[in-house]
């Protein structure tokens, strides 16, 4: 095997080579694992436990670990990383599996539910190492119907290098409005928050972004979330709706 490396500036570079591994095959002795992974849900941020009513529109966090590492693979049937929506509804999770970096034990799953009915829900999340060992988490929690006056929104460019544009449209117009925009990274921690005010506001706002975090710092390339919330100053009526983002080199 022959890797070539180069920093993003072309200043240097590197060259390794070996020939030291095998491919395909059996291990004589195989490691011994009966611990299933550990599973926490989250809804919305990492920070907040899960209680008081939710709106109908949620980003499930979920965050995974395991000794062994996640099974996130297609091959056998009905072992998918998988979650469950009122024991009715279930999405396979193995492409929004993000691992930590240089840790294969740990990783997470930011995935978007929208719509859900009023009342109780239950998300039950399963998953299972690469052994086999299976765990399920159950959590449920209230949703309460929201009245909706963000009709439109979008970013662009998306995926972007340098910065890129929220656009979002609703029916305020000539109202005062304050602004916010949260940015998360893929393990729903927040990396920047943008506020604003607008005065009489036009039903088209925009809300650019320059992809830096709250230190000024250039964020690396990768999966973000973004939560745009307006909040009327004339009736105090509020709303918001969540989208995904990607940084790209």
């Amino acid at each position: 095997m022959l890797i070539y490396a180069t920093e993003d500036t072309q200043e240097s570079d590197a060259l390794g080579s070996t020939i030291d591994f095998t491919l395909g095959g059996t291990h004589n002795t195989p490691a011994s694992d009966l611990t299933p992974p550990q599973i926490r849900i989250f809804l919305n941020d990492t920070v907040s436990a899960i209680t008081g009513a939710y709106d109908q529109d949620v980003a499930t966090i979920i965050k995974l670990s395991d000794e062994s590492g996640i099974n996130i693979s297609d091959a056998v049937l009905g072992q998918n990383l998988s979650l469950t929506l009122n024991d009715s509804i279930t999405f396979n999770l193995n492409g929004q599996y993000i691992a930590e970096l240089d840790n294969f034990r740990k990783g997470v799953v930011w995935f978007p539910l929208s719509e859900l009915p009023a009342g109780i829900n239950t998300l039950s999340v399963n998953a299972r190492d690469i052994y086999g060992n299976s765990s399920i988490e159950t959590v449920e929690f209230q949703v309460e119907a929201k009245s909706s006056f963000i009709t439109e929104i979008k970013s662009y460019p998306n995926p972007f290098i340098d910065e890129t544009f929220f656009s979002v449209s609703h029916d305020l117009t000539g109202e005062n409005l304050e602004l916010e925009v949260e940015i998360l990274n893929s393990r729903g921690q927040p990396v920047q928050v943008l506020k604003g005010e607008v005065l009489s506001a036009e039903e088209n706002l925009v809300v650019n972004w320059d992809g830096k975090d709250h230190n000024g710092q250039k964020l690396q390339a990768g999966i973000y979330f973004y939560t745009f919330r307006i909040i009327s100053n004339t009736t105090g009526k509020s709303d918001f709706v969540r989208r995904k983002l990607i940084i790209s080199n």
